[in-house]
């Protein structure tokens, strides 16, 4: 399978376009806006996902993760589980074969995740090992976005406060896009024929 058609050098990669979620987003910070939230995302058949947490700069310190992200072309859900809890609708979310969720390191989020309440992931797609079997060695999502999308991903706001009282726009706008990012990858053409050649079948049960 050929990728060299979408591949960017690493000399390039600052010309290329900055990634930027252009739809709807919906800050989940309420038990009303949960509800909707996962009811509307359950119906969905492929979401991007990712996760946040507030950074630690102490030897030893660490939080819990403060926001979920959930992205389509058109919309993102960007769940503040610092706000609203790790409850059991997230978790049913999490535990269903739909829709599928698109990640990169899936395995770090889990971990996380399972600090907050222990269940069973299943539905999840690693877009890292998808990449492996194209023959794609660098599998950050920046560097498969340059890559596949040629589009560079900003990471300016990763070490930004997730726990704050408020997202700001750019806090905002940065979680949807890496949570889109991940639902862009999954519908490339070489990694929808990579699937199409093989059962679509979750890299996570």
């Amino acid at each position: 399978m050929n990728t060299n058609s979408s591949a960017t050098s690493n000399s390039s990669s600052e010309e290329l376009p900055m990634a930027r979620f252009e739809g709807d987003i919906v800050v989940v910070d309420s038990p009303e806006l949960l509800q909707q939230a996962t009811a509307e995302i359950a119906q969905l058949p492929v979401v991007g996902f990712d996760t946040e947490s507030r950074p630690s700069f102490k030897r030893g310190e660490k939080h819990d993760v403060a926001l979920i992200q959930f992205a389509t072309d058109s919309k993102a859900w960007l769940v503040r589980t610092c706000k609203v809890g790790f409850q059991p609708s997230i978790v049913a979310l999490l535990e269903s074969k739909t829709p599928i969720k698109i990640g990169a390191s899936l395995r770090d989020d889990s971990l996380r995740l399972h600090e907050l309440a222990p269940f069973t992931p299943r539905g999840f797609f690693e877009l890292q090992s998808a990449m492996q079997k194209l023959g794609i060695e660098e599998r950050s999502v920046r560097k498969m976005s340059e890559r596949l999308l040629g589009m560079r991903v900003s990471k300016r706001q990763q070490l930004s406060n997730w726990e704050n009282d408020i997202l700001t726009e750019a806090q905002q706008t940065y979680a949807a896009t890496d949570a889109w990012i991940c639902y862009r990858l999954y519908h490339h053409p070489c990694l929808q024929e990579l699937l199409n050649a093989s059962s679509r079948k979750p890299l996570m049960k």
